[in-house]
């Protein structure tokens, strides 16, 4: 990065909301060559904000800015471009025209000097956005960002000004970063979402995680069986493994959820986003009532009544759906539960493993779909753990219609979950992992 020669004076502070700038002059621009114009976006308000200014650009990353790398790289000698500022919508604006820097000035504009000047082939392509408040000018060297806002409402401005570079995507990290999921579907609300990052960052702890879409992004506290940890003792949602560190997530809503990782240093103690990627979260409980429709629907015809259509569903779940018992390994003569990635992390429905407390759940609410019961009861807390009823009736449920009641199970044997040998994720094979 080219040294710059600061005259501007920069204070933050905090006006409506918005985070806002306050200049007293505009920043000198770089030595021979070129200035490297620095790209940060305020997910607040949705203003793009351009500046030479490496102390302004750390400024606006500690205080939550997003930093998106070069914009261009702005010639020493050429055209003036002119910086404005709106303090009612926390606005910059920048233009060639000393007609359009007057005309925003006499409306109650600031004019903040030069910030920069226009030369070279690069054109900086000028998109408006007629809907927004703040952030309402986008410009870019980027024809494929032109076209893709103009795509969606933007309007097309033509070139604003020129550069001699292009631009390029950078970060403030000094480290590399690469997210991956364990699975290639979909996630799920309510189940771990572990996340690999691939990095050189040796601390762990410095990385979290923001969510800009919606305030139900959570971590997940949770040790996996199946994963080497490269530190010892508790483990949270964030902990060191080969060539980098895992990260569980929990989301309680459904929809694409835009998932922030940031890096918090001394220098950033607010953190500095790093890595950014899209998921898609379903609906737990709408996608298991899609299941229990399917089995009821595949498994009982009109002619039986509710009795006969739960004798059915039951013998379809013990003998043919292929279910077994949650992954257990034999010690000293009992099971000891296994936290596994690769079934934790999805439905009973895909995985085809449950247990005594899961499945006599799912059985209750397959009856009450099935219909026709004065009473559908789970059996699992009617008795102390460890006592013979516990032991003969804890994974059953029971339905009454009338005087007649009918007891109904599923529940795999444990032996049927037995793991002789874990298969450990290896986070540098593409077999295990898959790119964000």
């Amino acid at each position: 990065m080219r040294k710059l020669r600061e005259k501007a004076a920069i204070t933050t502070f905090m006006a409506t909301g918005a985070i806002v700038l306050a200049v007293t002059a505009a920043p000198a621009l770089a030595n021979e060559g070129g200035c490297d114009m620095h790209r940060l976006y305020n997910p607040y308000t949705g203003e793009h904000f351009y500046t030479a200014s490496q102390d302004e650009r750390d400024t606006l990353a500690s205080i939550g800015w997003s930093y998106e790398g070069i914009g261009w790289v702005a010639p020493t000698e050429g055209s003036d471009v002119y910086r404005l500022y709106n303090r009612f919508a926390g606005d910059h604006h920048y233009t060639t025209s000393p007609e359009e820097r007057d005309a925003l000035v006499a409306v109650g504009w600031s004019y903040e000097g030069v910030g920069w000047k226009s030369g070279g082939d690069v054109a900086l392509w000028r998109q408006y956005n007629p809907y927004a408040r703040a952030g309402a000018h986008n410009y870019t060297t980027s024809r494929e960002e032109n076209d893709n806002l103009c795509s969606i409402g933007w309007q097309a401005e033509g070139v604003g000004w020129y550069g001699v570079g292009a631009g390029k995507e950078a970060s403030l990290s000094k480290y590399s970063y690469q997210a991956y999921r364990m699975e290639t579907q979909d996630a799920w609300t309510g189940f771990p979402i572990p996340i690999y990052i691939k990095t050189d960052n040796p601390d762990p702890d410095s990385l979290f995680v923001k969510d800009t879409s919606l305030d139900d992004v959570g971590g997940s506290v949770i040790a996996f069986d199946d994963v080497h940890y490269l530190t010892e003792g508790f483990h949270g949602n964030n902990d060191a493994v080969d060539g980098g560190c895992l990260l569980s997530l929990n989301i309680r809503k459904p929809g694409v959820k835009t998932i922030t990782i940031c890096e918090r240093s001394d220098a950033f103690p607010k953190g500095i986003p790093v890595v950014t990627f899209d998921l898609n979260v379903l609906d737990t409980s709408v996608e298991q009532n899609k299941w229990i429709d399917e089995v009821i629907e595949s498994q009982t015809n009109p002619s039986m009544d509710s009795f006969e259509k739960m004798e059915a569903i039951c013998s379809y779940l013990t003998s043919k759906a292929g279910f077994r018992y949650n992954a257990v390994r034999e010690e000293d003569g009992h099971h000891k539960n296994l936290c596994l990635l690769r079934d934790m992390c999805k439905p009973y429905w895909i995985t085809k493993r449950w247990d005594s407390f899961v499945s006599p759940a799912v059985l209750k609410r397959i009856a009450e779909r099935v219909g026709g019961f004065d009473e559908v009861h789970n059996c699992y807390g009617d008795a102390a753990y460890g006592t013979a009823d516990w032991y003969a009736y804890h994974f059953t449920i029971w339905c009454r219609k009338g005087d007649k009641t009918e007891r109904y199970w599923v529940c795999p044997d444990a032996s049927s979950g037995v793991v002789d040998d874990i298969d450990y994720i290896d986070f540098n094979d593409p077999s295990d992992v898959f790119p964000l």
